[in-house]
């Protein structure tokens, strides 16, 4: 990922993008596994906080895209990959909710 986000900003949003979508994923199959109270906890401390920073974060993305939009292809790349976890957990939100 380094070699091809140049811009900084770019380069962290798309590892907020990774680890939440990996911690998203680890906390998905623990409530699969088990409905403990402490992993439904985290679940729901999770979410509001991916909740909070998403939305920041996508907002710092456009931004640095007005200010840069020479390497626009980068840009966006970065903002879809910060973007794509949205429905990733309302799908996974559905899916817990119909088991």
């Amino acid at each position: 990922m380094k070699n091809y986000f140049t811009y900084r900003n770019n380069l962290v949003a798309a590892y907020f993008a990774v680890i939440c979508f990996a911690v998203g994923n680890l906390i998905f199959l623990l409530l699969l596994a088990s409905r403990a109270d402490v992993v439904v906890v985290l679940a729901i401390v999770f979410a509001l906080l991916w909740a909070i920073l998403t939305p920041f974060a996508t907002l710092f993305l456009l931004v640095n895209l007005l200010f840069n939009i020479k390497d626009i292809q980068e840009h966006v790349a970065a903002i879809f990959m910060v973007v794509m976890n949205v429905p990733i957990a309302i799908l996974y939100y559905n899916l817990i909710l119909s088991v």
